[in-house]
């Protein structure tokens, strides 16, 4: 089941009602139809596959997942870091593109330090490769 701008809003509630009780849909990825707005309090773990660099944004997409309820103690998010080159291309990018990498690379970078200082547990990471 998609949830997306053609649905109607009927539609879209009815997802929502089968995602929370967690019987008939256990994954919801969404990009940003989900932002704001939406309350779905029993969700315990998200794939962020779409972050941004806004502090009100990704704590926002964060706010989703560690809202409190019945039975739920903790929650587990994986919010993923993208940058545009692999590890392995950057000793032959030009120098503006390695300067690009460098602002893009430091403002996820600072997005993963807030992160993992608020998460109750230390982070961990791991390179995932195309």
């Amino acid at each position: 089941m998609k949830i997306h701008l053609r649905r109607d809003f009927e539609e879209r509630e009815n997802i929502k009602v089968a995602f929370s009780d967690g019987r008939q849909l256990q994954t919801l990825i969404a990009i940003r139809c989900l932002d704001e707005g939406v309350n779905i309090p029993s969700i315990k773990t998200a794939f962020i596959l779409a972050s941004s660099t806004n502090p009100k944004e990704y704590i926002q997409r964060r706010g989703r997942v560690l809202r409190k309820y019945p039975g739920k103690n903790s929650a587990v998010i994986y919010d993923f870091i993208t940058l545009p080159f692999s590890l392995e291309e950057i000793g032959s990018i030009s120098e503006e593109d390695i300067r690009i990498v460098r602002s893009l690379a430091s403002r996820e970078i600072v997005r993963m330090r807030d992160f993992a200082f608020y998460s109750r547990k230390s982070f961990s990471s791991r390179p995932v490769n195309k």
